[in-house]
């Protein structure tokens, strides 16, 4: 199992087993196996080896003792699976059914070899004794039913256990992704209110109209749902809401955002609100930070082969020697839902050398986008 693969239950097992070859598969490896055993009868019957009535018996033989082994040994699988959930065990537990089925499926010949004996001889000299018709028909019914099962049978359970185990992933990432985005909605939810609540008594009409904007960022997060991708432009839009929130807060002498976005890297894509936690961190941690006032936090963006670059920019005082201050989830959640949603991706945080942080966000592109 991969690193990813969740502990086997019965359920998951159940949905491998129920991805088993079914009976149309069954008669399709039984026809496919009739047709190596005819190949070689046929040819002797063209050098007079055989005679015809003789490569008629023999396909009827095969036909019926591989029918009855292949179903056996895909039922015996199957049971196999869903009891020790190990596809090796359950091969095992399939060729013995098959050497026993094999067996049994001779049984029903026994009259027909006895009173025809010559009928089954398929090569000249054979033996016309029933020990031998029925080693030999055990022994060849059972390689081409273990054929079988190696390049089909097996195969086809270790190809429903790798998708069962991917459909694992994806809802364990996504549940993954639903926490982390609990875990961040708040977060900016309550850092804006707390900036409205301070102007409510003092500016009240301003606070209004943060309220009205915060409705528009809210509409904006929760619509179209459809992906949890969106374009460059979408994020812009959604950012310079935000920041004219905390501009009403602050004043335009006390902060100022712009944006630098190259056109060509505005339609790439990005995992929504993305840039929120970062542009935050640039400007709580950052912009409001620097003495004397007169923040500045800047964004710049453009397409570097087949990924997005954005750069965050701050005239804080700067990172710490740590570069990350304690506690300063927002820049992790950033990079889980990188590993999550865009692999390859790649978030940086330095010190700037005109002075300030600079967070540089390296996004790599899906190679297939939702049109």
């Amino acid at each position: 199992m991969g690193p990813f693969a969740a502990p086997r239950d019965p359920i998951a097992v159940d949905s491998v087993a129920l991805a088993l070859p079914d009976r149309r598969a069954i008669a399709v490896g039984v026809v496919l196996a009739e047709g190596l055993v005819a190949v070689p009868l046929v040819a002797r019957a063209a050098y007079g080896v055989l005679k015809p009535h003789q490569v008629v018996i023999g396909l009827l033989f095969t036909l019926f003792v591989l029918g009855v082994v292949m179903s056996s040994m895909t039922a015996a699988f199957r049971a196999a699976l869903v009891r020790t959930r190990d596809e090796r065990r359950a091969l095992v537990a399939a060729c013995a059914t098959g050497a026993l089925t094999s067996a049994v499926a001779c049984l029903p010949w026994l009259p027909i070899m006895r009173r025809f004996p010559t009928a089954f001889q398929m090569l000249p000299g054979e033996p016309t004794t029933i020990s031998y018709f029925l080693l030999t028909g055990i022994t060849d019914s059972l390689i081409i039913s273990l054929l079988w099962a190696a390049v089909f049978l097996y195969p086809s359970a270790m190809r429903a256990v790798r998708d069962r185990e991917r459909e694992l992933f994806e809802a364990r990432t996504e549940a993954e992704l639903l926490r982390l985005r609990s875990h961040l909605e708040p977060h900016f939810v309550l850092n804006t209110l707390n900036a409205i609540a301070a102007m409510v008594v003092d500016e009240p009409r301003a606070a209004r109209t943060m309220l009205g904007a915060l409705g528009d960022l809210f509409r904006d997060a929760t619509a179209d749902r459809s992906s949890e991708h969106h374009t460059l432009a979408r994020e812009v839009e959604w950012l310079e809401r935000y920041a004219a929130i905390v501009r009403g807060r602050f004043g335009d002498d006390g902060l100022r955002f712009e944006c630098a976005v190259d056109e060509d890297a505005r339609g790439l894509e990005l995992p929504r609100l993305l840039l929120q936690p970062i542009v935050e961190n640039a400007i709580q941690h950052g912009a409001l930070r620097r003495d004397g006032g007169g923040g500045h936090v800047s964004l710049r963006a453009f397409a570097d082969g087949d990924a997005l670059v954005c750069e965050v920019r701050d005239n804080g005082p700067g990172p710490s020697g740590a570069q990350r201050r304690p506690g300063a989830r927002g820049l992790a959640i950033v990079e889980r839902r990188l590993a999550l949603e865009a692999p390859g991706s790649k978030l940086t945080l330095d010190p700037h050398p005109d002075g300030g942080a600079i967070a540089v966000l390296r996004i790599t592109q899906r190679k297939e986008q939702p049109r």
